[in-house]
């Protein structure tokens, strides 16, 4: 910027308060300025000088930093926060009489995070029931942890995942009459770190009354993208998931046999097969024919499990 014969004289007038207060700014009809209107303002004029003030004409300026008709002012922004306070459910008969009511209530104990951390439910007939939620945040308060799986949890809290949100356990209490609650069951998801730098559930954990956490359902391993490969159920029984369409679909579900049995031509014919399948068709022809064909291959290398198949349309 080359200064001008204006720019070298140029100063610029505001006006500022001087008063301790909070200030409240604003232009009237016989003031062009903006200024402070509050309960003891002391308004005062300031003078500030253009870049180029005293400088010889023609002085080159490479950062001038001044814009003309800036007013600069402080302000306030409020946000609310809007939450779910409570739900009400009527079911009526067949003919539209005798209502049965359902009104539900949600509570925001723990400001870290604001999700709903307890629902109590109450019926027509008087009963109540209370459920405890507990995430992330929260889990100084559960007991029966290993240090790995507090580890596993935290990482949900991490920026790269970002979900403190997940719920990790669940507690179902009724409530009596006299006030007090008794304990009717509780679930607790286990989350664990595997190896791919993805923390997913390792575990589902149950338990009626006061008893102790037991095993329902084992996650023992996932594929680098996070799709579950491979769970076993509570009797034991093992189950294998087989994703297709560029790991975006279940092709197969295989129950009673582990992922290491499969054939790896197999597999990799049946993943290369969803991946190409873009037509409709019936039976073995086209493309969704070929997957046809390479899932019933894995039928035939697997005769003792029970593998349930699928092909989506386009």
């Amino acid at each position: 910027y080359s200064c001008t014969a204006d720019d070298v004289v140029k100063t610029y007038k505001r006006k500022t308060c001087t008063t301790d207060h909070n200030h409240a700014w604003g232009a009237f009809f016989f003031n062009d300025d903006w200024i402070c209107f509050a309960f003891g303002a002391n308004n005062v004029d300031v003078i500030t000088y253009h870049n180029c003030y005293g400088k010889p004409i023609g002085t080159i300026l490479t950062r001038p930093h001044f814009l003309e008709n800036l007013s600069i002012m402080q302000y306030k922004t409020y946000s609310y926060w809007h939450y779910l306070e409570s739900t009400t459910e009527k079911m009526y008969d067949e003919n539209g009489q005798n209502p049965i009511t359902q009104t539900t209530n949600y509570y925001y104990d723990n400001v870290d995070h604001l999700n709903p951390t307890r629902t109590e439910t109450t019926t027509s007939d008087g009963d109540q029931t209370e459920v405890k939620i507990y995430y992330p945040d929260d889990v100084g308060d559960l007991t029966g942890l290993t240090q790995v799986q507090i580890d596993a949890i935290d990482r949900l809290k991490k920026d790269d995942l970002c979900q403190p949100s997940t719920p990790i356990q669940n507690e179902v209490y009724k409530k009596l009459a006299d006030g007090t609650s008794t304990l009717q069951s509780t679930q607790r998801i286990i989350f664990n770190d595997f190896n791919n730098d993805i923390v997913m559930p390792s575990s589902i954990q149950a338990a009626k009354g006061k008893n102790g956490l037991e095993d329902e359902v084992l996650f023992e391993s996932y594929y680098p993208n996070g799709n579950i490969q491979q769970v076993s159920k509570e009797d034991g029984m093992k189950i294998v998931y087989l994703w297709g369409y560029n790991e975006t679909r279940v092709v197969a579900k295989i129950e009673n046999a582990i992922f290491a049995e499969i054939p790896t031509v197999t597999y990799n014919t049946i993943i290369s097969a969803s991946n190409a399948d873009n037509d409709r068709t019936l039976g073995n022809t086209g493309n969704e024919g070929a997957l046809r064909t390479a899932l019933n291959t894995l039928r035939s290398d697997l005769p003792e499990a029970l593998v349930t198949t699928f092909t989506y349309d386009p």
